[in-house]
């Protein structure tokens, strides 16, 4: 089949987003993807007729970390922004890189308390390495921060 005129003006258009479909061109691999085995008579006319394009869904080009995997709501944030969004996990590690995380008005604030009342610093939260919702780099970062300020007593609930 030709494929139609890629011309969208004054013509509907449509964004598909088929989460979970996956694609793999190494045909090495079609024993064991499950799209490849199915009946698609569908999506082959779609995708033999109609222009389409392949988007990358992880790491720097969704804002992620490098190397990290994305998900559905990463992508559909990037998608619906049209460009780059950084995650918060970025945002965050890049202020442990320059310093301004140490610096943070809640955090004074936070050490501030803790000291005045000879208390302790409970952490609680996301303990993960995967990088989407968390990163251990968060972690090591308000460990340094109690170091830097000599609070002793720190207490950890990891949610993993």
């Amino acid at each position: 089949m030709a494929k139609r005129k890629a011309s969208l003006k004054n013509r509907p258009f449509v964004l598909i987003i088929r989460d979970g479909w996956g694609y793999n061109n190494d045909s090495s691999e079609d024993e064991y993807n499950t799209i490849k085995q199915a009946s698609t008579p569908v999506d082959d006319m779609l995708m033999a007729e109609y222009p389409n394009c392949l988007i990358h869904t992880s790491g720097l080009d969704v804002g992620l970390p490098a190397g990290t995997m994305g998900n559905s709501e990463v992508g559909h944030q990037n998608i619906g922004a049209g460009r780059i969004v950084p995650q918060e996990s970025v945002r965050i590690s890049k202020t442990i890189q320059d310093g301004s995380f140490f610096e943070n008005k809640e955090f004074s604030n936070l050490i501030k308390f803790v000291k005045c009342n000879n208390g302790k610093m409970h952490v609680m939260g996301l303990c993960s390495d995967i990088g989407v919702h968390s990163l251990l780099d968060h972690l090591y970062g308000l460990l340094e921060l109690a170091r830097r300020n000599d609070v002793q007593d720190v207490f950890i609930h990891a949610f993993t």
